[in-house]
């Protein structure tokens, strides 16, 4: 199991996509709330008190998956963010003319092993060795002969 007890918001339109993510992502330890677009997206945000990534396919309906990124991280600032889609390249968020912090993209269709390897190397960046306390705490003498 490589999940701590994380929390994810999955959005997807397509509900066998959403399924297959969830089931890998949970097998892996994962917390996994589903969404099927951006408003369902945001009411579910709404009622998660931590939320720690947010995976989103780029082409929603409606308000698309980049903007529902935007949006969240404007309330979380320090919200992670995978987005997913059919599309390639990460620069499909800057065709809809939105801007998100850390652009990080996988193309579908996805491989689960990488996918969930993914996700927990995105949920581990800027995250403590043992989630409570700065490296350079745990060991003060690190920093001095560098």
């Amino acid at each position: 199991m490589i999940g701590n007890t994380e929390v994810i918001l999955l959005v997807d339109d397509e509900a066998t996509v959403r399924s297959v993510l969830r089931e890998a992502l949970e097998r892996a330890g994962f917390t996994v709330i589903e969404a099927g677009n951006y408003y369902e997206a945001i009411r579910e945000a709404g009622n998660i008190e931590f939320l720690d990534l947010l995976i989103a396919d780029v082409s929603l309906p409606g308000p698309n998956g980049c903007e529902l990124a935007a949006r969240l991280q404007a309330l979380r600032p320090d919200l992670k963010v995978l987005f997913i889609s059919g599309y390639t390249g990460a620069e499909v968020c800057r065709h809809y003319g939105v801007e998100v912090h850390d652009l990080q993209f996988m193309a579908k269709p996805l491989d689960l092993r990488a996918f969930v390897k993914r996700v927990r190397a995105l949920l581990d960046v800027n995250k403590p060795e043992d989630g409570n306390m700065p490296v350079w705490i745990k060991n003060p003498d690190h920093n001095r002969h560098q």
